[in-house]
């Protein structure tokens, strides 16, 4: 069911339905940290940083994003395709997004959850 709610978490965000985007990705987030699938946490996390991005807080998404990588990281699995290209239209050259990334890429798991559940966006639609 997981798997189910991200997916249509990521039909909102291309629809532009980004607060309900939102919080159908905080769910699932819920979810899969709740049956600890690392796999799913990761691709929950690059969505939610997709819509960080989306916000204009390019900071909060490469932090985000660097967090999800960790994740994939330590299960041997690569990053889709898409995220990349969402990851790739951040400003992902700049000093300050690399470094941002950087730090999130040391957050441990659930402080990287906590983050993203704690967080609030403000998307204009």
């Amino acid at each position: 069911m997981a798997w189910c709610m991200t997916f249509l978490a990521r039909v909102a965000k291309d629809r532009g339905e980004y607060t309900h985007s939102a919080a159908i990705f905080a769910k699932t987030l819920a979810l899969f940290r709740e049956v600890g699938h690392t796999d799913g946490i990761a691709f929950t996390l690059e969505g939610w940083a997709g819509l960080a991005a989306i916000s204009g807080d390019p900071y909060a998404a490469a932090r985000i994003f660097g967090a999800a990588a960790a994740l994939r990281e330590a299960i041997n699995r690569v990053q889709p395709l898409y995220e990349r290209d969402t990851a790739a239209s951040s400003d992902t050259g700049s000093a300050t997004w690399q470094l941002a990334w950087a730090e999130g890429h040391t957050l441990p798991a659930e402080q990287a959850i906590a983050v993203v559940l704690g967080q609030s966006l403000t998307i204009e639609a």
